[in-house]
């Protein structure tokens, strides 16, 4: 899907809370080619990242708002039968078709496996080669990409509200979809996600990363 209109680059003097809670720079957003959507129906007030993986070409929509306001809005949202989502693809994209980062990212021996581009941008600080699923699924295309990387160990590091069930499945999914490989879980402390956890935590969930889940 092409980029919606009347993007605007993201510079310096611009306010934008949610970049100073995740500790993410204006410049850390031009390297990646976003920008801020300033008219359109679903996507204004939104940072816009483009995504390319292979053949595959979209965008992703992320809100400009803090964790606390949208934890309001969302409750707000709920009492009344709606959803608010913190992240939007236009209509018709394909999200597991997708892996944000991809293209620049499959060349690292290890590859960490997150949630969120904010989650990315938290663990790129540390660890070069990350992708984001954008969700809290993997799909087989998306382990079907993550198989075609020179990664030789993935690293699987999403959020602190994922149940171990469900890390079970994820991980036997890439598994046996990244049969040359292995295949790690990084368990974060007290249910945190990345982009929450500290430089030691990051480290100490891989140095006890594992590979059998019981």
């Amino acid at each position: 899907k092409p980029l919606p209109l009347n993007l605007i680059d993201i510079e310096d003097d611009m306010l934008l809370e949610t970049l100073s809670e995740r500790g993410v720079a204006h410049e850390e957003l031009r390297l990646v080619g976003a920008k801020l959507c300033v008219d359109h129906p679903i996507f204004y007030n939104r940072i816009i990242f483009p995504i390319e993986t292979i053949k595959s070409k979209t965008f992703t929509g992320i809100t400009i708002l803090t964790k606390k306001r949208v934890r309001n809005i969302q409750k707000k949202a709920k009492e009344k039968g709606k959803k608010f989502r913190k992240s939007l693809f236009p209509k018709g994209s394909f999200l597991s078709e997708v892996l944000y980062g991809y293209n620049t990212n499959n060349g690292y021996e290890s590859l960490f496996v997150v949630e969120g581009i904010w989650d990315w941008f938290a663990i790129k600080k540390h660890i070069q080669g990350a992708v984001a699923l954008l969700g809290s699924s993997i799909s087989r295309r998306q382990a079907s990409l993550l198989s075609k990387t020179k990664a030789k160990t993935i690293y699987l590091m999403l959020d602190g509200s994922v149940s171990i069930d469900v890390l079970k499945k994820l991980h036997a999914r890439v598994t046996t979809v990244c049969y040359d490989k292995v295949v790690r879980v990084c368990i974060l402390p007290e249910g945190k996600d990345p982009d929450e956890a500290t430089k030691e935590e990051i480290s100490e969930s891989i140095v006890n990363s594992r590979v059998y889940l019981f």
